[in-house]
Formats: structure tokens, sequence, C-alpha cells
């Protein structure tokens, strides 16, 4: 779930058919979308989730604490996620929060879901997989990370099963070119489709060339 880009107060589902509220227990039953799958193209199922909300509170890196208002902590964690069938769990909180407030947290980045089945296997000393995706990604977003070289470059590949649909763009390269003079080496030769310069006064002028 994220917030709808034309009106962000409004969550709408993503890899979620549907989601049942009730106030009082403070839970919320969400049904998963039966057909959604991980870039892998391994299935999202309810023991996904339970994954990833735990890993994310059990880890508590930053911005773990945004979960942490749903009182959600690493010592009850476990008792706040149930699944109830392949495709539904239910989830509990006990802070006094609105089911509003609740989808809101569940929207932020922190919240995201990862891949158990490829995440799991690659964790080393109780890390969750940690030090493996920082290298790697195991999610169901539009793209997915195919070369990661740090400080370097990032080469992105659409991800055709994607909740959202298969990107046009079929892929990405973000490179780092700290040298100024590197860059525009690269703007006048046509290379950046897409850039953000974060200080344009290091920028060397650049004229147009006729030809």
């Amino acid at each position: 779930m994220q917030p709808d880009r034309n009106n962000p107060e409004k969550i709408v589902p993503i890899l979620a058919e549907s989601w049942q509220a009730d106030p009082a227990a403070k839970t919320l039953t969400i049904k998963l979308k039966p057909d959604a799958k991980f870039a892998s193209g391994n299935p999202l199922r309810p023991e996904d989730v339970i994954f990833s909300y735990t890993r994310a509170v059990t880890l508590n890196k930053s911005p773990a604490f945004i979960l942490n208002v749903l009182g959600w902590q690493p010592d009850n964690i476990a008792s706040q996620l149930k699944k109830v069938d392949d495709h539904t769990l239910t989830l509990h909180w006990t802070a006094d929060v609105s089911p509003a407030v609740a989808l809101n947290i569940l929207s932020t980045p922190i919240a995201s879901i990862v891949d158990e089945k490829q995440v799991a296997p690659n964790a080393k000393n109780n890390d969750f997989g940690n030090d493996w995706l920082k290298m790697h990604s195991a999610g169901s977003g539009a793209y997915k990370m195919r070369v990661y070289q740090p400080h370097q470059a990032i080469v992105l590949e659409a991800n055709a099963s994607s909740p959202t649909g298969a990107p046009k763009i079929k892929s990405i390269i973000i490179k780092n070119v700290p040298d100024p003079a590197s860059r525009r080496l690269l703007i006048q030769q046509g290379m950046p489709t897409w850039r953000a310069i974060s200080a344009l006064t290091r920028l060397p002028p650049c004229r147009i060339n006729p030809a």
C-alpha cells in the first residue's frame, strides 16, 4: 500500500487486494493479491509480510521508530502478526492509534515487503540478510537492482511482474560523477537523460555547440 499520487491523504493498495479495520480490537485484516509476485518470481505470501515487519522492528535501524508508533517492539512483534490463510494475515497494534494512522505508517518505506525466500538464506549473525541487501534487491517494485558498484554506479532493470505494471523504460543507469568537468563532458555528449546537480556552482559553464 502507498499514498495515492493524486491524493496523498488516501492510501491505495499495491500488493494488498483489500483490508478490513477493527478499531476496537486495533487490528487490520489484510488480503493479499493472489497473483502478486516479487521480482524474483516468487509469489507474495503472508509469511513475507510477517518476516519483513519482524525484520524491520528487530533490527531497529533508522527509521524503524516509525513502526514503534504502533507499539511494535522486538519483544512483542511476533505476537502482533498472524497468518490467517495463504493470502490473508492480521496485524495487531497496542498503541492508541486509529486504523487510518496504522495504514499511513504501513505505507512508509520502512514497511516495505521483501522476499523472505531470497533474504533469509543470506542472513548472517542474526542480521536478517541486512548485509546481503546492501548489494542486492529483493522486492516487488518497478525496478530490481542488477548491478551495484559502491560510489560508482547502479544499474536498475525493469521488473516485468511489478504490481503497478511493467515499466516502459527497460533499464536505468545511475552514475556517480563527482568531478564537475566530467559532468560537463557527459552533458555535452548528450549522455545524461536526467540528472540532479547538487551544486550548480561547481559545474563549469556550458555553451551551445552548433555542431
